[in-house]
């Protein structure tokens, strides 16, 4: 297993720059599911943020792209489990990388996460408002 890092598949999701796009194909085509690159949910995270400001990408093709990539054999996330709950489950409310960011916490046996922002606090199982 390999790990990866955002910009590779910030590459593969967006194509926006034809060598290095290439070199990242060629990279998945020589992983299979003996031999996968890994992907942590931080790099989950960064990259739900990087396309969704820098490339535009609209809420509903973050999750389609990650429900592909979720279905390859070539990728094994960090908490697998959670992903799969997280992008083929019931609608996403909120931002994702908040529900990363309290699945964590939650993880860590943190009893919530608190947070300024309203809209995760309402939608986010788990998280609160700071009193």
């Amino acid at each position: 297993m390999i790990g990866i890092d955002t910009k590779i598949l910030v590459r593969h999701l967006t194509q926006d720059d034809p060598q290095q796009s290439r070199r990242v194909e060629r990279f998945f085509q020589a992983r299979s599911s003996d031999d996968p690159a890994f992907v942590s949910l931080v790099v989950v995270a960064e990259i739900c943020w990087v396309i969704t400001k820098t490339y535009a990408f609209k809420h509903l093709q973050v999750i389609d792209a990650f429900q592909r990539l979720l279905r390859s054999d070539q990728i094994q996330f960090e908490e697998t489990d959670f992903l799969t709950t997280l992008f083929f489950g019931p609608a996403i409310r909120g931002d994702i990388a908040d529900h990363i960011i309290a699945h964590i916490a939650t993880q860590s046996g943190c009893a919530k996460t608190v947070t300024f922002d309203q809209a995760a606090a309402q939608n986010i199982p788990g998280m609160e408002l700071i009193a």
